[in-house]
């Protein structure tokens, strides 16, 4: 009877560990939401043309005018950002729709501004996740477990970036 108290112990671990796609989309798109409700985090990176929250887990790998390369470990993320669209623009938005199947594709607005949050399965248990405020837009490619996380910092910095 122990033995089998101990197994049923263990199962119950493993299944709690393994979260759906489901419960991960669902996550996110909650943390997201709040996030982007939350406001803006204090700007600590300057460019010429617009300023912006870079966690310190975030490395600049390669900047440009309107595009930068962040990574946090080995997992890159673009920034993207249109300097003459407004938070509440949805043109960025727009222009990010592809004709795929998506499990999230989701909008939210709050105040004067217009976020988005798409994430589309690549291949099994790779995910591309974009999320966007106004002419903002980061995208990631990343695996089940930190779409949650990564869709929050992403949401942080696209939240903070203010034009010049």
């Amino acid at each position: 009877m122990r033995k089998y108290k101990s197994l049923f112990i263990l199962l119950l671990l493993l299944l709690v560990g393994c979260t759906s796609i489901d419960e991960v989309v669902v996550e996110t798109k909650d943390i997201v939401e709040k996030e982007f409700h939350a406001g803006e985090k204090g700007v600590n990176v300057e460019t010429e043309t617009f300023s912006y929250y870079k966690p310190t887990s975030m490395e600049i790998i390669d900047k440009g005018t309107t595009n930068i390369i962040l990574t946090e470990g080995k997992q890159p993320y673009i920034l993207f950002v249109n300097t003459l669209e407004k938070k509440n623009s949805q043109v960025v938005f727009d222009s990010s729709q592809k004709d795929e199947e998506y499990l999230v594709h989701e909008t939210f607005e709050h105040k004067d501004s217009f976020a988005f949050l798409q994430v589309l399965e690549l291949d099994k248990n790779l995910y591309e996740v974009t999320v966007g405020v106004g002419g903002t837009k980061l995208t990631t490619e990343t695996k089940k477990d930190k779409i949650v996380d990564s869709a929050k910092l992403m949401m942080q910095i696209a939240n903070s970036v203010r034009v010049k």
